[in-house]
């Protein structure tokens, strides 16, 4: 409720920009893994290409083409995550948590380390440890040390923990840094 304003106001905006240089949809949608690996729709503002039918999910990598000019502004400064607060209002996701995986990669990767399951212990967040200790994973190393990083959290996680987060993340905001 807090942020509501800004967060109506920035995706306002930034969906007539969407609008008038990407076209339609404005919105992204994407089914992804909340707590106890109940499937959920996460919301966000469209800044890539659509995908061409029948693609395989993949992971966005640095410098990946499907990124539009406008979606990499918005990815830099995560204006394209704003949507995701209605996921915190509707209980889906917390501000802080582990990241919602896809469910097709996070069936493969738990068949690759079992304790990937564990991340679903928690309500996934719009930021994480792994967010901000980490890089964007895009491949299977950078995914298994976000795996690392999100089980550090479980294990560790705290109110203190919860607002060291929360500042690194607004400082990630404000530089518009690691971004993909």
């Amino acid at each position: 409720v807090i942020f509501a304003p800004v967060v109506l106001l920035l995706t306002g905006i930034a969906g007539a920009l969407i609008a008038l240089t990407m076209g339609r949809p404005v919105f992204y949608t994407q089914q992804r893994l909340g707590k106890d690996g109940r499937p959920f729709t996460m919301y966000k503002l469209r800044s890539m290409r659509s995908a061409k039918e029948g693609a395989a999910v993949t992971a966005t990598r640095q410098g990946d083409p499907r990124i539009t000019p406008l979606g990499s502004v918005l990815r830099r400064f995560r204006i394209d995550e704003l949507p995701q607060f209605y996921n915190i209002f509707k209980g889906d996701m917390s501000l802080v948590g582990p990241r919602p995986e896809q469910p097709e990669l996070a069936r493969a990767y738990a068949q690759k380390w079992p304790q990937f399951r564990d991340r679903t212990t928690l309500r996934p967040g719009i930021t994480g440890w792994a967010q901000v200790r980490g890089t964007y994973a895009a491949d299977e190393a950078e995914s298994q040390q976000k795996l690392a990083f999100d089980l550090y959290y479980l294990k560790h996680a705290s109110l203190m923990m919860d607002l060291s987060i929360l500042l690194q993340t607004f400082k990630t905001l404000v530089t518009g840094s690691s971004a993909r």
